[in-house]
């Protein structure tokens, strides 16, 4: 199974795209992070928005990323 989510931050307090680690993105400017295991779902107690998740389906070889 694929997920797929937007690198940029929710808090929208930075330019620079988070990084994926260990199974979570981070976001360098405030140090907050969200978990692609979990719908990315913050793991910070102070956010609450979750990172941007796109819709991903499969189609034979072919991957499809969607924002609908």
């Amino acid at each position: 199974e694929f997920v797929a989510f937007d690198r940029m931050c929710p808090n929208n307090d930075c330019a620079t795209a988070m990084q994926f680690e260990n199974r979570l993105l981070i976001c360098e400017c405030d140090d907050s992070r969200y978990s692609v295991d979990f719908g990315g779902a913050p793991q910070n107690n102070n956010n609450v928005c979750p990172a941007i998740e796109y819709q991903v389906t499969r189609n034979g070889s072919a991957i499809r990323i969607s924002n609908f």
